[in-house]
């Protein structure tokens, strides 16, 4: 009915009936075992269950969950999808031909600032750039003060931890001049997911997200994607630009006359 609309099958029956198949981690698989058709999985995946119905003009479809994990009670559970034709007509067309408009248009949606990727508009580009040199000057001073500095003292400051602990002998804790010094093992982490998993198989992401703590100060990770050559080369390239930029400047304001 509708040309532009296409679907990639899993599988195809022969009598034309559409087979999704999904092999998710074992958390998901047993949500859709515990829930059934009302776990996030199966809405999330029905709608392109009915996509394909639509496409192939078919009237139901099939949606195969599998996992092949230790722990499952059971590895392959599926579920017959009826046709919606109100979802289709109402939702599913409307809003793919409005996608495919947009797409030929190339009229892009309003960004989302959670899910898109902020890029400097043009009378923000300056500063962005700016902030940037900023930055990598900052962090390479920081890495070579690390190196220089830091690495070399935190070696010597283990040597001298690791002759108090030969002078402690057998002790525990040590105490002179002020100093306390204890000897201790660090335990290793309970892996607490893995204790869900074995002992409340049952408990499915959804159900551990109703007790995640709520997220704490926004934090900021820079991630430099380029090789420190480049950085180095396009570093030392802005820098004769900024004094191509200031001579020009300076040309102007002082007249040769005076220099």
């Amino acid at each position: 009915e509708e040309p532009v609309f296409r679907a990639s099958l899993d599988g195809l029956t022969s009598q034309g009936i559409p087979v999704e198949l999904k092999a998710p981690a074992l958390s998901t698989f047993q949500d859709v075992l515990r829930h059934g058709r009302a776990s996030e999985p199966y809405l999330r995946y029905w709608m392109q269950v009915q996509h394909q119905i639509f496409v192939t003009e078919a009237d139901h479809g099939y949606l195969c969950f599998m996992c092949l994990e230790a722990g499952a009670a059971q590895d392959y559970v599926e579920f017959r999808i009826e046709r919606d034709e109100t979802f289709i007509r109402d939702e599913l067309v409307p809003q793919g031909l409005a996608f495919w408009k947009r797409v030929q248009s190339k009229n892009e949606p309003p960004k989302d600032p959670l899910r898109d990727i902020y890029v400097p508009a043009p009378d923000e580009i300056l500063q962005w750039q700016e902030a940037v040199e900023e930055w990598r000057r900052l962090k390479s001073a920081i890495q070579r003060i690390v190196r220089e500095e830091i690495a070399p003292l935190e070696t010597s400051l283990q040597e001298v931890e690791e002759r108090l602990m030969a002078l402690m002998g057998e002790y525990r804790t040590a105490m002179a001049f002020d100093l306390m010094v204890t000897r201790y093992a660090r335990q290793g982490s309970i892996d607490y997911r893995k204790i869900v998993q074995e002992r409340l198989p049952e408990l499915s992401d959804s159900d551990l997200e109703r007790y995640r703590r709520p997220p704490g100060k926004a934090r900021l990770r820079v991630t430099e994607k380029r090789p420190p050559e480049e950085v180095a080369r396009r570093e030392q390239e802005a820098q004769r630009q900024r004094a191509k930029i200031l001579a020009n400047v300076l040309e102007q304001a002082i007249p040769a006359s005076s220099w």
